[in-house]
């Protein structure tokens, strides 16, 4: 006998798929920026300004996508194993992050401040993605009503 005050619980939907939409997203707006400000930039002469906001807003795109790969495989392995890649990939990471602002430097500081220029857009974007993803969310555990 089936207890009515029991009700059956309806079927929960399966969680959707994860997507690399944003992270595309993010990359297009901040290369098609990196683009513009090089194209600006040598209409006015400043090539070196150009090449550094192009170099820059690529190199920060892609650094998103390595970091979102590396995750993955840090956080798929065991523990042990998971702590090796990680420190390894961000070893890579900085000497990585070293050598290209000494090749930068290298071809001239407008250059440099051209892709510092580019990699605080690439944030500014990434934060407008994220206060975008980020709006109408209730964190875990509190209440969406006020007590």
């Amino acid at each position: 006998m089936k207890n009515p005050s029991r009700a059956a619980a309806p079927p929960v939907a399966p969680a959707p798929a994860p997507t690399t939409l944003p992270f595309q997203r993010i990359f297009l707006v901040t290369v098609s920026g990196g683009a513009l400000v090089a194209a600006v930039s040598a209409l006015f002469g400043q090539k070196n300004f150009g090449l550094g906001a192009l170099v820059g807003a690529l190199l920060a795109g892609g650094g998103l996508f390595s970091l979102k790969a590396s995750l993955r495989r840090v956080l798929s392995s065991t523990p042990v194993q998971g702590k090796r890649l990680f420190f390894a990939a961000q070893a890579a990471r900085w000497v990585l992050w070293v050598l290209a602002l000494y090749l930068l430097l290298k071809v001239s500081t407008a250059c440099l401040l051209g892709a510092v220029i580019a990699y605080f857009w690439f944030l500014g974007v990434l934060s407008v993605y994220g206060l975008q993803s980020a709006k109408g969310a209730v964190p875990p555990n509190v209440s969406a009503q006020p007590e």
